[in-house]
């Protein structure tokens, strides 16, 4: 966990209102924490495999990309989905996390950011 908050800003806004099932907007490291620790009451079992990270042209964005697997619980049926977070970075840290659940929809959160800095 620290080291997961090491790379935070301490106002760092985590929203994961579009997640598959562990959903809210969360805020500053007590949120991030409440956040992360809570993810077990909500899966049995639970991997989150990021493979690609890319950079937005002026650098205050990454989007990640990769898989999470899992089992929520009460559901016998594992799966594995693609998933897209952003993030938005300054002075080093993160502080904007938007949860994604694929690419386009992560596409769209950049592109809004994008016009927005216009």
């Amino acid at each position: 966990m620290d080291a997961v908050l090491s790379v935070m800003g301490t106002q760092v806004e985590w929203d994961a209102t579009d997640a598959l099932a562990h959903t809210g907007v969360y805020h500053g490291h007590e949120g991030v924490r409440e956040y992360i620790e809570g993810i077990a009451s909500f899966w049995d079992e639970y991997e989150l495999a990021p493979d690609e990270f890319t950079e937005s042209a002026a650098g205050g964005h990454v989007m990640v990309l990769g898989f999470v697997r899992g089992r929520l619980k009460d559901n016998p049926e594992s799966f594995e989905l693609r998933f897209a977070h952003v993030l938005e970075i300054e002075d080093g840290k993160i502080v904007h996390l938007k949860v994604c659940l694929d690419r386009e929809a992560a596409g769209d959160v950049l592109a809004a950011a994008g016009s927005a800095g216009a």
